[in-house]
């Protein structure tokens, strides 16, 4: 019975109640990954990785190589909704992600008009997007910089054999503090600012139904404190969905060793899934493992996610304190720069890269280090 309630919830009241202020395509409201469903949905800001595809395109423009993700989120029974993500890093023009989204309500009984058992009906929605993002700072290092994305997705919703589809678009955007303001001011490169708009397109047409899609508009705001030798990352945002009231998400990563992550959220919103959050992390080289669970409220079951993340080439540069090292090194290289000791700047610039070798900004820097060398003749 939970289940048929469940898929009502997302799928058929939307329809039945369109005139009241309800969208349809509701599926479009459930957090994809288990990062950012544990941290509250607070993601605007803090999107990273083949996962911003979703939750802000802006934050692929940070991507430095390719990624390939899978979600799997189990409601109750057998109602689950899972993702494909995979994300290419593309030389000066920013990063591309192709995604597929799919609920699955399983059978449910069908009834005729005298309410008699006509056997079972699939319902359920699949979604296709593509997304891209980019750094719009020219030579920006450790994840610093004006951050644009763009994305368009398609969806489809069958109801009880009766389809829906629609087409939509995505928008974000995330500032960074770099140049002169991060370095006057320290504890702003830790900071970020994020703007996204989510789903934004002309609605679903049931016959002669047509429901608007929950379109969102999400500011949110990031900060990373080393804590020693760990870090720990707080996100806070803001979502304003059609016909609703403005919700919040609020919520905390803590890397330990840049090996496990603990997290824990909360959010507040009109549908499934508010109420506390939790869950964690695990980092291999180029695999990473998360997990999440979510409260279910009003007598629904918790939802438990897992992600599980392979990123091809180099491993990311890890969490932590080797994040502080880094820009410490990139700063201390500029200031080099800035004296004209180009040669100090080099073993600056190279030692950074051993942190986080796919840099391309810290790469440029160590290209301009040597050419101004050679102008000046060699060493200072």
């Amino acid at each position: 019975m939970k289940r048929v309630l469940l898929a009502a919830a997302l799928l058929v009241s939307p329809v039945l109640w369109a005139g009241d202020g309800n969208t349809g395509a509701e599926f479009l409201k459930i957090g994809a990954g288990a990062r950012p469903v544990a941290m509250g949905d607070a993601q605007v800001a803090l999107a990273e990785g083949a996962l911003a595809a979703l939750w802000n395109p802006a934050g692929l423009g940070g991507l430095t190589a390719n990624e390939v993700l899978f979600s799997h989120n189990k409601w109750l029974d057998d109602i689950t909704d899972q993702r494909f993500i995979a994300a290419f890093a593309l030389k000066n023009v920013g990063a591309v992600a192709l995604a597929y989204e799919r609920l699955a309500l399983g059978d449910m009984p069908g009834f005729d008009a005298q309410s008699n058992l006509t056997g079972s009906l699939k319902s359920g929605d699949d979604v296709i997007s593509l997304a891209w993002g980019r750094n719009l700072v020219a030579g920006a290092s450790g994840g610093s910089g004006l951050f644009l994305g763009a994305g368009a997705k398609s969806i489809n919703e069958k109801i009880a054999g009766v389809s829906a589809s629609a087409f939509a678009a995505d928008f974000g955007v995330i500032a960074r503090p770099w140049g002169a303001a991060a370095q006057r001011a320290p504890w702003l490169r830790r900071s970020s600012l994020g703007l996204a708009i989510r789903h934004l397109g002309p609605g679903l047409k049931f016959d002669s139904e047509t429901t608007p899609l929950p379109t969102e508009y999400v500011f949110g705001v990031g900060h990373s404190v080393p804590l020693s030798g760990d870090i720990l990352t707080v996100g806070l945002d803001f979502h304003q969905v059609t016909g609703e009231d403005l919700s919040v998400g609020a919520g905390a990563e803590y890397w330990l060793k840049g090996l496990m992550a603990l997290r824990a959220g909360y959010r507040t919103t009109e549908t499934a899934g508010a109420g506390l959050r939790a869950g964690m992390g695990f980092r291999l080289r180029q695999i990473q493992v998360d997990y999440a669970w979510s409260a279910g409220g009003d007598d629904l079951d918790a939802a438990h996610r897992l992600t599980l993340a392979y990123r091809f080439g180099p491993a990311p540069a890890v969490p932590g304190v080797t994040s502080e090292v880094f820009q410490d090194l990139v700063e201390r290289g500029r200031r080099h720069m800035d004296l004209k000791l180009y040669d100090r700047a080099i073993l600056d610039f190279n030692e950074a890269l051993q942190i986080n070798p796919n840099d391309t900004g810290v790469q440029q820097l160590l290209q301009e280090c040597g050419r101004l060398m050679e102008g000046t003749g060699g060493p200072q």
